[in-house]
């Protein structure tokens, strides 16, 4: 009924099974190279540290150009970056400084990206379905957990991990042609007179002068940094404590775990959106939030992968009701 939304889930689905894709394979490279699990710490920070330089930047550019355009920009040098990284582990030339920059390049793609498919969703639905668009867009969000991994599966068992890393340059290639037929034209209004750094300054004092907005951002902000960063210890456990030594099984681990998070990420979205009053939604965030920072430790308590997938599935859960 809106093909320019549904274009647009397309695009998104395939642009964060690609992102889950390329985090699993990554890092299982970064630690095969290296046998350090302090270099997958540096290369999952370095993807992520530029969202907090670039994210406000970014949504000033989705206000003051056309947000297709934005987009389909973002896509396409995230492509670029998926071959150019798929072809160097393809040589066997690839090393981990090299993988260290182009994190930082996808990182700073990925928090262009981001902001702009928020501030371009609204503009494809009518108000009345707003929720529901926003809704199934967040399922395809916590769907593409699992989607990206399973579709490595068969790659990596069957060719090897480094064809594998031409999956994601797949995804985004398929991301990029539902992009580029977006037809709504999606553009914000920025006052002349009120400049990045304005807006940034009033957005961070109303956060500051409102009491639970503030408390909500702390709680996230602590969350985020605390449980939320489990991606960059996958490889180490992977080989270390499940016993997985071997190239491939190095690779399979990360995405086996990574397929549990996905699964209780759906589970979770599809329970919260049952979940109705904010006494109860108040509750649900207290408990959870303490099943979040449990959810680990028992994870790290686990020594086969049966019992690691279903202690990933509870993580996966907590984050998506969070």
């Amino acid at each position: 009924m809106y093909p320019d939304y549904r274009r647009l889930w397309v695009a998104t689905g395939c642009a964060q099974s690609a992102s889950w894709a390329l985090i699993i394979l990554r890092g299982a490279l970064v630690y095969n190279l290296t046998q350090s699990n302090a270099w997958v710490g540096f290369v999952t920070m370095a993807a992520h540290l530029p969202s907090l330089v670039v994210t406000p930047f970014a949504g000033f550019l989705a206000d003051r150009l056309d947000r297709r355009r934005v987009l389909a920009a973002t896509y396409s040098l995230n492509l670029v970056h998926n071959v150019i990284l798929a072809l160097l582990v393809l040589s066997g030339q690839v090393t981990a400084w090299q993988i260290l920059g182009l994190a930082i390049l996808n990182g700073c793609f990925r928090a262009t990206e981001l902001p702009t498919n928020q501030a371009l969703l609204p503009n494809l639905v009518p108000t009345g379905r707003l929720l529901n668009a926003v809704a199934l867009n967040q399922l395809m969000q916590q769907g593409a957990r699992m989607l990206g991994p399973l579709l490595l599966l068969p790659v990596i068992h069957f060719i090897g991990h480094e064809t594998a890393f031409f999956v994601s340059t797949g995804l985004y290639a398929i991301g990029w042609t539902q992009v580029v037929r977006i037809r709504t034209v999606s553009c914000g209004t920025v006052e002349a007179a009120r400049g990045i750094f304005f807006n940034l300054a009033a957005g961070i004092g109303y956060i500051y002068t409102h009491p639970m907005v503030f408390a909500i951002m702390i709680l996230t902000v602590l969350h985020c940094a605390l449980t939320m960063a489990f991606e960059s210890v996958l490889p180490y456990f992977s080989r270390n404590i499940l016993g997985m030594t071997t190239g491939g099984d190095l690779f399979k681990g990360p995405t086996y775990l990574m397929i549990g998070i996905g699964a209780g990420g759906i589970v979770g979205n599809l329970m919260l959106a049952r979940v109705q009053g904010d006494k109860l939604r108040g509750q649900l965030f207290l408990w959870v939030g303490l099943v979040s920072g449990l959810a680990p430790m028992i994870f790290g308590l686990t020594t086969t992968v049966s019992q690691a997938m279903l202690a990933t599935t509870i993580m996966g859960a907590a984050t998506a009701v969070l």
